[in-house]
């Protein structure tokens, strides 16, 4: 693909994402003006509701019920990921999926938290009917440990990378394997939620009339449709982000004059996101070239140690400043090629952790992490032999 189609192939992305979104209707504006709408009307019948002891009890019991049913909706979710062939070959995130990916993760953390101290407040609320509030307590858990536990794990994986002094990619998409995994647990969750679902709603009785029962259903049902606005609002911050990014990229080729290899670098890297077995070929190529410039250092370094062999012994501090000049710049290497290598098999191992990988990213990964070991342990035998000859050296002046 030549630069001009590159071009046009970036026109042609920001175009679909721009037609997508205003087909949708879901845009920037049209989310805000829902908002705006739903909480002028719920501003008015909250009052209503929540002023009465007896409409607020059913209210947030109704709300608890709703957000109970969560479970069942990614159960639905986990079965179409199962069965999804349309994301081909498994990538990298990249730089924009990132950064939207945090984007979205607080507010759909704020969420499920907001769901669990509904049901909390539920499970408070039911004792007084002499109902057991476990129930509703297990949801509030289940909400709580699924809204807390991916910003504990982000957080946990930001330290991790300080603390490696690197960072590593993370997988945008999940393995098959994975994805079974996935739907097996949320079958048995969707199975475990409607049984206590059931218990809930048979334990239960209302004794409202059929008004108030209608007012309190629009409330919880308004007071839902904010929050999951709130996450479309969110989403589409992202994919105006996204538009962002590619007009940028259009603007930096025009301006900058990007050669063809930087607009595809640029778009894999930042936008696309590298397949997991480029990626590796990338860090391939970097070591390999890391290594020749070492084998070509030493195979220089032998041969004017050759040359430092022939000076007469009795001009010690030539000798000497040669060949600590052939160490110094091969140590330096030596370090950068060690904690390179380091540095990419810590990025592999957490790799590695993520999602389960397919049985060829497996055996791909290893293969090269073999060789690259392998790589390791030549170079130090090779540089142990050229200090070895080194000292024979030095030996022969202090005699």
């Amino acid at each position: 693909m030549d630069k001009e189609s590159l071009i046009a192939y970036i026109s042609k992305l920001n175009d679909r994402n721009l037609n997508r979104q205003q087909a949708s209707g879901f845009t920037i504006w049209a989310i805000l003006g829902i908002l705006a709408f739903l909480v002028l009307d719920l501003s008015e019948k909250i009052p209503s509701v929540y002023y009465s002891i007896e409409l607020k009890f059913y209210s947030i019991i109704i709300l608890a019920m709703i957000t109970d049913f969560l479970p069942l909706v990614f159960f639905i979710y986990s079965i179409l990921i199962l069965n999804s062939t349309i994301f081909g070959k498994r990538r990298f995130s990249s730089t924009v999926e990132s950064k939207s990916e945090m984007l979205t993760l607080i507010p759909f953390c704020f969420v499920l938290i907001v769901f669990s101290i509904i049901n909390l407040e539920a499970a408070s609320l039911v004792t007084t009917l002499n109902i057991s509030p476990w129930v509703f307590q297990v949801f509030a858990l289940y909400f709580g440990i699924n809204g807390i536990s991916p910003i504990i794990k982000k957080a946990y994986q930001f330290r991790k990378s300080l603390k490696a002094k690197t960072y590593y990619p993370e997988i945008s998409w999940f393995s098959i394997k994975t994805r079974t995994i996935f739907s097996i647990v949320f079958t048995i969750m969707a199975i475990i939620s409607s049984f206590l679902l059931y218990l809930i709603i048979r334990d239960i009785t209302i004794s409202l009339e059929a008004a108030e029962i209608s007012l309190i259903i629009k409330t919880d049902i308004e007071i839902l449709a904010i929050l999951i606005l709130i996450l479309f609002l969110f989403n589409v911050i992202n994919s105006s982000n996204r538009f962002d990014w590619l007009e940028n990229l259009e603007r930096e080729i025009y301006i900058d004059d990007l050669s063809e290899i930087e607009i595809k670098e640029k778009l894999e890297r930042e936008y696309i996101g590298y397949d997991i077995f480029k990626w590796l070929s990338k860090r391939e190529e970097i070591l390999n070239k890391k290594v020749n410039e070492i084998l070509t250092l030493l195979e220089d370094g032998k041969q004017k140690l050759d040359e430092i062999e022939k000076i007469d012994p009795k001009y010690q501090f030539e000798i000497v400043g040669k060949t600590d000049e052939i160490f110094t710049k091969l140590k330096r290497k030596s370090d950068e090629y060690r904690s390179l290598v380091k540095q990419i098999l810590f990025q592999v191992t957490e790799i590695t952790k993520q999602g389960i990988p397919e049985e060829e990213e497996i055996n791909e990964i290893k293969t090269i992490s073999e060789m690259w070991l392998k790589q390791v342990e030549n170079i130090e035998m090779k540089t142990n032999a050229l200090i070895i000859n080194s000292r024979q050296i030095l030996s022969k002046i202090e005699k």
